[in-house]
C-alpha cells in the first residue's frame, strides 16, 4: 500500500489537517513542539491540546472532560 504523508517528512514543523468553517476551527495532526499525535478545537496547536497521543501511547485529554452516556 502506498503511504501519503501531509506536509514534508522533516523535523521542525508541524503537520496539520484543518477542519471547520468561519465560526469554528479545529485541527488533527503531529504538533512536533511536543512530538504529540494532537486533536485541538482551534485554529492551531496550543501549550495544552485538546487530545493527545504521545510515542509511547500514553493519551492526555488535555482540556474539559471524558464522558461516557452509555454507562460502561
Amino acid at each position: 500500500m502506498e503511504q501519503r504523508a501531509v506536509g514534508a517528512d522533516a523535523d521542525g514543523t508541524d503537520q496539520i489537517v484543518t477542519f471547520g468553517h468561519a465560526t469554528l476551527k479545529s485541527v488533527i495532526g503531529i504538533d512536533d513542539d511536543q512530538d504529540v499525535f494532537a486533536i485541538n478545537t482551534d485554529s492551531a496547536f496550543e501549550a495544552t491540546n485538546d487530545f493527545e497521543i504521545d510515542a509511547s501511547g500514553n493519551v492526555t485529554v488535555g482540556n474539559g472532560d471524558i464522558t461516557v452516556s452509555s454507562g460502561n
